[in-house]
């Protein structure tokens, strides 16, 4: 249940900003793509339910992924700034009081 409440929630996301998709069409093709494919081989390969229950996340993974086709583009270092333990810092040398 929870896992169909985020794949709802990562397409319609996807499809609310469908106008700030621009260069990424070919990644939501692929994406969405991909987890047909697998989706459709899966039902029509696995027979046993209990196994296509627990190999549903190979269907989710690729539409969870589908968000960062709206996202914004990569964040750039402001100029003399160092990526460090997950934040931006200046160096000393940089820093003027």
């Amino acid at each position: 249940m929870l896992l169909d409440v985020f794949i709802l929630a990562c397409v319609s996301l996807a499809v609310v900003r469908r106008d700030r998709i621009g260069p990424h069409v070919p990644y939501v093709w692929f994406v969405v793509s991909l987890a047909l494919v697998v989706g459709l081989l899966l039902g029509y390969i696995v027979t046993n339910f209990g196994t296509l229950f627990r190999l549903r996340l190979m269907v989710a993974v690729p539409l969870w992924m589908l968000p960062l086709a709206v996202s914004s583009t990569r964040f750039a270092a402001p100029a003399g700034w160092i990526w460090s333990a997950l934040r931006w810092y200046a160096p000393a040398t940089i820093l003027s009081f």
